[in-house]
């Protein structure tokens, strides 16, 4: 069968010399898959052959990759009519890992001056690569970050983010995503990823889905593939409201915050005298009423406010509550955050300190 198709292809060759004039390039093959190669077994390389079915030389007159690690290598020497050239392209693997897909691109003096060729394959990458372009295990995915930090999104908005991951395993992973709140959308590019080969995960938040200002802590987990161990995901942003489209006239009657105190401290506590309170006030100097998004604070400090809708001239008060027995440091020193629609002051805190004896 093969020795049918060479012949039949050399007939159709010899034809093509007859019958055109000038000089004209036909590819005996365009493409070439390297399959799976390791990346320390070095350069892969394949023979690309050209053919001047043509009645005048063929001459290459420059070829170049769409990529730096692709390399084509030819002789610049005219083809004469009837005689083949072998054109070799070199990949190099190191520091590529997954599937690649790279083309090269060949001008002669032909008929049809450019011509494309391509080479793929999958790279397995090395234990070193995956460490620095991979560096968090999650078993056999090993992922680019742990956590995805997402900084500041308005109201009203929505933000998308990346992380990268590569299949270190010899099976085929179908990542899933679990404890994944309403506001987030985490989905998995390709869904079913092959040994060796990349994969990326796009995380969407929409703010119209969450309910919270300022900032957002959630951990989601991720199941590399059914069965396997779960790993533990951080994604954190802060929501915050848009003020940009405030008129001169809105802002000149806008809500005013101004807390006092700024700072509540503890005194020196003990781990055995129970809970100990503080309390703050907020007050609108503004026109319009002050809205209270939010209040909260690090973990150990129980807040508890009167009213979050405060109107011109009056005030709310915040009590903060601290069991000593929960505190395991000696020094206390903690925030607590007021995210409010003030357009100049819509993020501000106050410091909580003590010492524990």
């Amino acid at each position: 069968m093969i020795a049918k198709r060479l012949f039949a292809l050399v007939t159709v060759v010899a034809a093509w010399c007859v019958a055109i004039a000038g000089p004209k390039g036909v590819w005996l093959n365009t493409s070439h898959d390297f399959g799976t190669i390791n990346e320390n077994d070095g350069d892969a390389s394949c023979v690309m052959r050209l053919v001047n079915v043509g009645d005048e030389p063929l001459v290459i007159v420059k070829a170049r990759a769409s990529c730096g690690c692709t390399t084509p290598k030819y002789s610049t020497k005219p083809i004469a009519p009837g005689d083949t050239l072998d054109v070799t392209v070199a990949y190099d693997p190191v520091g590529r890992p997954g599937r690649f897909s790279k083309k090269i691109y060949i001008d002669t003096n032909g008929e049809e001056s450019r011509s494309t060729l391509t080479v793929s394959g999958v790279v397995v990458a090395s234990d070193k690569t995956i460490k620095v372009r991979y560096p968090v295990d999650a078993g056999v995915l090993k992922l680019r970050n742990h956590t995805l930090a997402l900084g500041e999104i308005k109201r009203g908005k929505a933000k998308s983010a990346f992380v990268d991951a590569y299949n270190q395993s010899t099976d085929t992973l179908r990542p899933q995503w679990l404890n994944v709140p309403e506001y987030l959308n985490v989905m998995s590019a390709p869904k079913e990823v092959p040994p060796g080969e990349q994969l990326s995960f796009s995380f969407y938040l929409n703010t119209f889905k969450c309910d919270k200002w300022g900032l957002i802590e959630d951990e989601i987990t991720l199941i590399p593939t059914p069965g396997a161990e779960p790993f533990a995901f951080k994604v954190t942003a802060v929501i915050e409201e848009d003020f940009s489209k405030m008129t001169p006239g809105e802002r000149m009657n806008a809500p005013a915050i101004a807390i006092s105190p700024d700072r509540l401290d503890m005194g020196l506590l003990s781990h055995d005298q129970g809970v100990v309170t503080k309390e703050f006030t907020i007050e609108n100097f503004g026109n319009d009423p002050l809205l209270i998004r939010r209040v909260y604070g690090t973990e150990g400090i129980d807040i508890d406010i009167d009213k979050t809708k405060i109107k011109k001239g009056k005030t709310a008060r915040i009590k903060v509550s601290i069991d000593p027995s929960k505190v395991y440091s000696k020094i206390i020193n903690a925030r607590i955050t007021i995210i409010s629609n003030d357009p100049e002051r819509h993020n501000t805190s106050v410091r909580v300190v003590g010492e524990i004896k």
